[in-house]
């Protein structure tokens, strides 16, 4: 079953929290000694410390108050025999998380990795013990607030994780079921163990050994090479291509080896980097999307060949020179190893009716589709790919909307389908970068 959810722990998954718990006693230290009477070293605060806290974690137990530093400097007060006035536990309780939260280091890898779980349309929703506020705080001061959907903590639920009840209320926030999640932590007893529970699949984040998760990663963007195994667009859109089939125009094709290494090398630099970013790329094993194209001499464009969304690095053999075309006749001639792409008449019309665009990019992203759908230039519902309906949609939107100076359109009747274009490369994949970073 496709995944929709990343289930994230965040303390010690996404940021290096018992470093900075670790550096929040030293300032609360420091404020101790202004309030204490007695004298005291720093070593034997950190063990009147560490103390407290077993205290309250065997009174409280497996709840989310058994994290409260609040209780743990109440107690350690109580054991230091220093007066419990209010504004002194709440000064050294802020004190501590104001240290932490100003300490607080996100792993390498870990925004690159939540950006392209986004672009994959994935939700992520983040489960962790300890208190709501708290976790929304690091949240916010790490900076990842806009790519967080969700927000399961053990206080909202009443118990901790390895409890399932914590799972459960996650899977019925997120509208999922166990098989359509993935959950990432650095506990193999608390994440790993409480997952498969619930049999979710797993991977386990660190350098210690958890035999029972699924997935192990010792630096977190590894999780990008698991998430790629799993089918990056909807079933519908994969039945939909499998459905249409490919190719819809008349070619005719003069199979030769006409382009070389250098006549692609710009194309391919660009066609690299949407490949990473997934805005080119494979459905499964036999269904690929996404194509790009640049001008050469006047009517002549070099384009992606057929299927090679399926394919990882191109090479010279995988473009295709189209030489002319009929929209007439919804034909055209295409020389090289490879047949021209299947959206080639739509790149061509572009071509033909914007005599300054000399390059043009076709990506699928579901999320930033449903955001721009008929909110920027959009073709009709009833018009698909490689038709002579979608030559003539576009034809109407140059005439009917602004789509010239906007440079960008989508398709309603080719699901995730967008097409953005420029005077060159660099300009056509600003067009796409500009409405990716502002939908996000």
């Amino acid at each position: 079953m496709k995944k929709k959810v990343i289930f994230l722990d965040l303390d010690d998954t996404l940021c290096d929290s018992e470093g900075a718990y670790r550096l929040a006693l030293k300032p609360c230290f420091e404020y101790l000694k202004s309030i204490y009477k007695k004298k005291i070293s720093q070593a034997t605060f950190v063990r009147e410390y560490f103390k407290a806290r077993e205290q309250i974690h065997h009174e409280q137990g497996n709840r989310a108050s058994s994290h409260d530093r609040f209780l743990y400097f109440q107690q350690m007060f109580e054991n230091l025999d220093v007066q419990l006035k209010p504004v002194w536990l709440n000064k050294i309780a802020k004190t501590y998380w104001q240290s932490t939260n100003k300490n607080l280091k996100i792993f390498p890898g870990v925004i690159e990795t939540l950006e392209f779980i986004k672009r994959n349309g994935l939700k992520i929703c983040i489960v962790s013990d300890l208190l709501t506020t708290v976790q929304l705080i690091k949240i916010k001061d790490l900076k990842i607030e806009k790519y967080i959907d969700y927000v399961v903590t053990s206080e909202e639920v009443g118990v901790e994780k390895p409890d399932k009840r914590v799972f459960i209320e996650a899977l019925k926030k997120c509208k999922v079921k166990p098989a359509e999640v993935i959950m990432v932590g650095n506990s193999c007893t608390r994440d790993i163990a409480g997952a498969k529970g619930m049999k979710i699949e797993t991977v386990h984040f660190g350098k210690e050994n958890c035999p029972m998760a699924d997935h192990h990663i010792k630096k977190f963007d590894d999780l990008i090479k698991i998430i790629e195994e799993e089918p990056f667009d909807s079933e519908d859109f994969a039945q939909d291509l499998r459905e249409e089939g490919y190719i819809k125009f008349n070619y005719k094709w003069i199979d030769k080896a006409t382009l070389s290494g250098k006549d692609v090398k710009e194309l391919n630099s660009y066609r690299q980097k949407l490949y990473k970013m997934k805005f080119i790329g494979k459905v499964d094993r036999t269904t690929g999307y996404g194509n790009v194209s640049q001008r050469k001499k006047g009517k002549q464009f070099i384009i992606t060949g057929s299927k090679t969304g399926l394919i990882n690095k191109l090479a010279a053999k995988d473009y295709s020179l189209v030489k002319n075309y009929d929209f007439k006749k919804n034909s055209l001639t295409c020389e090289g190893k490879t047949v021209a792409s299947s959206e080639t008449l739509s790149h061509a019309i572009i071509y033909e009716l914007s005599k300054q665009t000399n390059a043009i990019i076709h990506i699928h992203n579901k999320n930033l589709w449903k955001k721009l759908l008929n909110k920027v230039p959009t073709t009709s519902k009833t018009a698909t790919y490689g038709t002579i309906d979608m030559t003539n949609e576009i034809k109407r939107l140059f005439k009917q909307t602004r789509l010239k100076d906007e440079k960008i359109l989508t398709m309603a009747g080719h699901p995730d389908g967008i097409i953005v274009f420029g005077r060159d490369l660099c300009e056509a994949f600003s067009v796409l970068m500009k409405y990716y970073n502002l939908s996000k």
